[in-house]
């Protein structure tokens, strides 16, 4: 969603334009709202089969991987809310109806509603600087236990991490928040998770690279699509409410899904690598000369 400011201490009326953009504001919002609910639902079902998969198997790092799908459930759980809580205030508002004017709009849009909805969209904003940060932190310590640990590898897609953190939330703090700003944090997701990609992807293939591993296999690859569409639509309106809607709910998907496929230890092939680097998700005591299956990092 797009901000919106109600504030309407020094306006008595509304004119038929300004009905019209609150108008189009709810028409864009509420398909992605369906959508953000499906793709909610699946989450939440991924989240319930990654706590049955390792309350069954034992996997080097449990207690890590369920940390993260622990706060990526929570944060997914958070914004569902938050965007159903908007949209309730967006049908209040969508009462009154397109191109009209009304005597009673300045008692509808009282400056209370209009602060509470501006309060959770800024939540909105603020919590998916925070989604993405926990989801590139769990695709960076991904890609530093693949590369056996090595710091510098990662020093680099570490300090994009943070930028793309401080960006998303000042970008978020914004009212209203100009082109520029709202997609500059977009950009520096899509590079560093294009980095990210590149680096894991990489080194298994450098692994494996008489085997046939194609980029697109490493679920990764879908949410740096999502943000790269999202930089492209921004200009589009709905199109780009309804890939952000979606977008909110990938960014925990991919990483769930990852965590689900480790955890019951697919893979494509039938073969394992024997690799002197270590388990991706094992803690340090358990990281000794153990046989990688990089199948499980998909």
């Amino acid at each position: 969603m797009v901000f919106i400011d109600f504030n309407l201490q020094t306006q008595d009326t509304l004119n038929s334009t300004t009905i019209n953009a609150y108008w189009h504001e709810i028409v864009a919002g509420y398909p992605a709202v369906v959508v953000e609910v499906f793709l909610y639902g699946f989450h939440l079902n991924l989240f319930l089969v990654a706590l049955y998969v390792f309350s069954c198997r034992k996997t080097a790092g449990k207690r890590i991987l369920l940390s993260f799908t622990w706060v990526m459930a929570t944060l997914a759980t958070t914004q569902i809310v938050l965007d159903l809580a908007a949209s309730a205030i967006s049908l209040r508002l969508g009462f009154i109806g397109p191109g009209t004017v009304s005597d009673s709009i300045s008692s509808l849009l009282d400056s209370k509603l209009g602060e509470t909805y501006n309060s959770l969209i800024l939540a909105q904003n603020l919590i998916f600087p925070i989604n993405n940060l926990v989801t590139d932190a769990l695709f960076l310590y991904r890609c530093y236990m693949i590369w056996g640990s090595r710091w510098k590898v990662v020093f680099f897609p570490g300090l994009l991490i943070v930028g793309t953190f401080v960006t998303g939330c000042v970008a978020g703090t914004l009212l209203p928040a100009t082109q520029k700003a709202q997609q500059a944090p977009y950009i520096l997701a899509a590079f560093t998770n294009f980095i990210l990609v590149l680096l894991t992807a990489g080194r298994i293939w450098w692994i494996r690279r008489h085997a046939k591993l194609p980029l697109y296999s490493n679920p990764g690859v879908i949410y740096c699509i999502f943000t790269i569409l999202l930089i492209a639509t921004y200009p589009l309106g709905v199109p780009f409410t309804i890939i952000q809607a979606m977008t909110r709910q990938l960014i925990n998907i991919v990483p769930t899904l990852i965590i689900v496929r480790v955890g019951l230890g697919q893979h494509t092939e039938p073969e394992r690598v024997r690799a002197k680097y270590e388990n991706w998700a094992a803690p340090p005591s358990v990281r000794v000369d153990s046989t990688l299956d990089l199948d499980s990092f998909p």
